[in-house]
C-alpha cells in the first residue's frame, strides 16, 4: 500500500528556470503560490510538465499593492499528477516568487 507524504517540491525566487525532477515515485502538484513583490508591474510566470511540455499554469502576475501594507500571494489549487523520470519546468520573470507542494506516495 502507498504512503503519500506531504512535501514542498520548488521553492523558486524571481528571474529563474528550474526543473524539479521527480523522483521514482508517483508524485500530485496539489498547490502552486504565486508572488510579485514588483509594486510597479506584472511579470510572467509558468510551469509546465515535461517531457511534452505541457503547460500546467501560468500568466503575468500583477503588481503587488504596497498601499496594504501586507503581501498578497495567490494560491493556485491543482490535481497534477506526475512520475519519475518526469520533470516540472518553471519560469519566473523578475520579482515574481513561485512555490510548488503536494504529495509523494512511497511506492
Amino acid at each position: 500500500m502507498a504512503n503519500p507524504f506531504s512535501t514542498r517540491f520548488f521553492a523558486q525566487a524571481g528571474g529563474q528556470t528550474l526543473v524539479y525532477a521527480a523522483p521514482g515515485v508517483t508524485n500530485v502538484l496539489r498547490c502552486l503560490t504565486v508572488y510579485n513583490a514588483d509594486s510597479g508591474s506584472g511579470h510572467t510566470w509558468w510551469v509546465q510538465l515535461e517531457p511534452g511540455d505541457l503547460y500546467i499554469a501560468g500568466g503575468v502576475e500583477g503588481p503587488s499593492n504596497p498601499a496594504s501594507g501586507s503581501a498578497v500571494a495567490r494560491a493556485l489549487d491543482l490535481r497534477v499528477v506526475f512520475h519519475g523520470g518526469e520533470s516540472l519546468r518553471c519560469f519566473t520573470g523578475p520579482s515574481v516568487f513561485l512555490t510548488g507542494s503536494g504529495y509523494k506516495f512511497d511506492s
